[in-house]
């Protein structure tokens, strides 16, 4: 989303086609918090019984290349930080959120544990993560399970392309919010790596220096 972040909210709106168990609002939602303070939500959405924050961040700036990685994990806390303050929002400001939104809502607000708050950059380098509560993924990652849930295999021949259609991410046949979360953790880009990757122990011998050496 690197150049959809300008218009972040349209771009994920655009892209989305309605499907069941999924709602997604379409009204710029802002007002006076809880805590006298201004709040904006970028994208918010409802899986089956649970609330869907998202904050969007780009990160891939023409940042000075020693400074990227700081600045980056920088975003992406700022990003943590401000969904956990729209998380609480939400159930302090019930009745403003739920006023402005497009799509329908329970008369009483999510508890946290039906919350799920996602920050989604334009980079890979966080993905997949969960930080204090928080899932840190990509926008293709992202984008991936709510508008293309399919994994295809394209086998190559000298005169034909074969392509099959492997992997289904809804299991249900509709997203729902268990596997989102699962999903986020052990995304496609990077799950037959998880699978076939094994951990072994490996010795090193370390001696230490001679007086000499010390000198």
């Amino acid at each position: 989303i690197s150049e959809c972040l300008v218009g972040s909210e349209m771009c994920i709106r655009d892209r989305y086609k309605p499907i069941p168990n999924f709602s997604l609002n379409t009204n710029k939602v802002e007002y006076v918090a809880f805590d006298g303070k201004d709040v904006e939500f970028d994208v918010i959405s409802v899986l089956g019984d649970y609330l869907i924050l998202t904050e969007l961040k780009a990160l891939m700036t023409s940042y000075d290349f020693k400074d990227l990685e700081v600045k980056r994990k920088g975003s992406v806390e700022k990003a943590v930080q401000q969904l956990k303050r729209r998380a609480k929002s939400v159930v302090c400001d019930w009745e403003k959120f739920k006023e402005l939104v497009s799509i329908q809502l329970p008369d009483k607000p999510f508890d946290e544990e039906h919350i799920i708050m996602v920050a989604c950059t334009d980079a890979f380098d966080f993905t997949p993560l969960r930080y204090d509560n928080v899932y840190i993924t990509d926008d293709s990652t992202y984008l991936k399970y709510f508008t293309n849930p399919y994994i295809d295999s394209i086998e190559l021949k000298a005169k034909d392309v074969n392509v099959r259609n492997q992997i289904q991410l809804w299991k249900k046949g509709y997203p729902y919010a268990q596997e989102f979360k699962e999903y986020l953790m052990n995304p496609d880009t990077i799950r037959l790596f998880n699978e076939n990757i094994e951990k072994h122990n490996v010795c090193l011998l370390y001696t230490s220096p001679s007086p000499r050496d010390t000198r």
